[in-house]
């Protein structure tokens, strides 16, 4: 095979992926909101919350 099929063919192989990735995005948006990392400082502030909370 030419050069031109390889190249024409790995265009379509990433459009979809790029059309299933946008997919799973719309499908379930709210997978990105539990990343961990941005959670992190969340749950540092609510521990520390609950340290200091007088028992009472």
């Amino acid at each position: 095979m030419d050069i031109d099929v390889w190249i024409l063919l790995l265009t379509i192989c990433l459009v979809f992926i790029a059309l299933g990735v946008w997919a799973i995005r719309a499908l379930f948006p709210g997978v990105e909101a539990r990343d961990e990392t941005r959670s992190a400082p969340e749950l540092v502030e609510q521990t520390v919350a609950k340290e200091t909370t007088p028992l009472g």
